[in-house]
């Protein structure tokens, strides 16, 4: 991937300190902006960087990636801004400008933004398994933290939530057929209730799993299929 950038530099870094959360970058995909970590930066041209060592924050093949597309370099300069749950699916106006100067619409530019609360979203689980048993078919997985996983000491990393939950959808050539709730990362599917709720016999079905927040709801997905 090559880069031009219009103030700074960017340098190689060690496979540590880009595990770490070095050289990270916000780059914004013709439907999302996303976040991609590089571990060597090469200087190709006047302010053209050739990045290599890429990272990316979840499973992409660039293809909703146009050419030119704006990146920032997020480092200490970058701020977080507060945001309150209630502000979640407002759109709002945003206006960038120097400190002590006051806004003016004529000389400024505004852009409109929907803060989705994507930093209170539960991530998807991970291992997601799945074991036949005589009565049907016994399924587990492991949660994910967004606070505090890097405890390699505690058995498991930390709820982040008020409570333990997880929803569970079975789903047939997309469609949903079932929806329950489970209090811990696994649960029981028997072949009496998998025919009550699809057909019989059974057919190719997926099982998909998220957890749960009480302030935001069903987190990130994961999904499995299941071919009798």
């Amino acid at each position: 991937m090559t880069v031009e950038m219009f103030g700074g530099v960017l340098s190689s870094d060690s496979h540590l300190r880009v595990l770490a959360g070095a050289n990270r970058l916000a780059i914004r995909g013709a439907n999302r902006w996303f976040t991609l970590q590089f571990r060597y930066a090469e200087l190709v041209g006047e302010r053209r960087y050739r990045l290599s060592g890429l990272l990316a924050d979840g499973p992409t093949d660039f293809t909703d990636l146009p050419e030119n597309s704006r990146c920032v370099v997020l480092d200490a300069t970058v701020s977080t801004l507060g945001m309150e749950a209630y502000e979640r699916g407002q759109e709002m106006s945003f206006m960038a400008l120097p400190s002590g100067v006051t806004p003016d619409a004529a000389l400024h530019s505004s852009e409109l933004a929907v803060y989705q609360g994507l930093d209170q979203q539960p991530l998807a689980p991970v291992h997601l398994k799945a074991r036949r048993v005589t009565d049907g078919y016994e399924i587990s997985w492991v949660r994910r933290a967004r606070i505090g996983g890097d405890d390699w000491v505690s058995p498991d990393v930390p709820l982040n939530e008020d409570s333990e939950r997880y929803q569970i959808a079975i789903r047939v050539a997309g469609e949903t057929r079932h929806v329950f709730e489970v209090s811990q990362p696994a649960a029981q599917l028997l072949l009496t209730e998998l025919e009550s709720w699809i057909s019989s016999p059974l057919p190719e079905f997926d099982i998909v799993v998220q957890q749960i927040s009480a302030h935001y709801g069903p987190g990130r997905v994961a999904w499995m299929r299941i071919t009798p």
